[in-house]
């Protein structure tokens, strides 16, 4: 992406409903990946401009990699973590060492090589670990905002599947979720469609009230997410142990 988005990233995660949300659905599932367990060793690949990482530290020693200077200072003066620069597949700078929990949050779609960004993240999971992996999903919903952001591609749930396989890793839970907004956010990209701006819908917090609605009707995509699994929605969340 380009600086000023994370720029804007950086100004709005904190308050908007879907940074907030997901957040959220995140904390519960490292809650359930990490539950008994003493303090993990957690590296996250693509940090941004660093909004997940005090959420990650509650589970243990938080380590992390980012390619976009500002936000790797970003994150370094708001949060007080030295975020290291690098990349996949082939630029991580944790060469021969493993982690307890891998994260990586709508990263995979910004690889073109993801197979191989993949076997790279397996190579660097402890034995027992466990990768948690979102992706922009609904293949047909691609594009002035993917487009935007540099996604080479949105995925469905057997092809990440398949990928992850391919790869020597196999997904202990994979689901579709934001599935109760989606209907909101098919207008929203018709919108993107019409419109000939340069910026797409969903970039700016919305009015106070409408932004607590849409973060509790996210949110409340928990329960079903703990049990159970959606048929469709704007994302897959894999849980993913390692070999």
């Amino acid at each position: 992406m380009e600086t000023e988005k994370y720029s804007e990233m950086a100004e709005i995660e904190a308050h908007h409903w879907w940074f907030r949300g997901r957040r959220y659905l995140f904390h519960r599932a490292l809650q359930n990946i990490c539950a008994g367990k003493k303090p993990v060793s957690i590296l996250e690949i693509g940090s941004g401009t660093g909004g997940n990482l005090p959420m990650l530290q509650e589970f243990g020693q938080v380590h992390a990699v980012e390619m976009d200077d500002f936000s790797r200072a970003n994150a370094k003066k708001r949060y007080g973590v030295d975020v290291k620069a690098g990349s996949l597949p082939d630029n991580l700078p944790f060469r021969g060492r493993s982690f307890d929990v891998i994260v990586m949050f709508d990263v995979l779609e910004h690889i073109e090589d993801d197979r191989a960004a993949l076997s790279t993240l397996r190579n660097h999971l402890n034995r027992g670990g466990t990768l948690l992996l979102t992706v922009p999903a609904t293949k047909w919903l691609y594009g002035q905002h993917d487009k935007m952001f540099h996604h080479y591609r949105r995925y469905s749930r057997p092809e990440l599947n398949q990928k992850l396989h391919d790869s020597g890793l196999q997904a202990s839970r994979l689901s579709y979720f934001n599935t109760l907004l989606f209907p909101l956010a098919v207008f929203a990209r018709l919108i993107d469609i019409v419109s000939s701006k340069d910026n797409t819908t969903g970039m700016s917090v919305p009015p106070h009230g409408m932004n607590q609605l849409f973060y509790r009707v996210f949110t409340a995509e928990r329960w079903c997410l703990d049990r159970s699994v959606f048929p469709f929605g704007l994302s897959l969340m894999a849980v993913v142990r390692s070999p």
